[in-house]
């Protein structure tokens, strides 16, 4: 595996966001992010080494239709290295809202609705 690297804010953002969880829906991680674009956001880390794998779920829309939305999850591995990089004290990718505050509300509402 080459050496990982985060560059901008909404990598660090995503980055820690998926070291907390097992796998976040896109949207979600979007939300979390603050990216309209989050499949550019996996593009870059993917390209700077991260393994993060998609897996598709079947979700019901507000239209009645079914449809097949990705989830993110980072590798065993990378969620180490995540770990460690973000203990260190980076000033190019601060987030500027407490990731982890974003995350809680995120585990919240959906055992609220049962889906975790």
């Amino acid at each position: 595996m080459k050496s990982l690297s985060i560059w901008s804010p909404r990598q660090k953002r995503a980055i820690q966001a998926l070291c907390c969880e097992e796998a976040i829906p896109s949207f979600d991680l979007a939300k979390i992010v603050g990216t309209t674009n989050i499949a550019e956001v996996i593009l870059q880390l993917r390209r700077r080494g991260w393994e993060i794998e998609t897996t598709r779920f079947e979700l019901v829309d507000q239209d009645g239709c079914i449809c097949r939305p990705g989830k993110y999850s980072l590798s065993e591995v990378c969620k180490k290295e995540g770990a460690r990089l973000l203990t260190k004290n980076d000033t190019r990718a601060v987030a500027p809202a407490p990731v982890s505050a974003i995350v809680n509300d995120y585990k919240t509402e959906h055992s609220e609705r049962g889906e975790l």
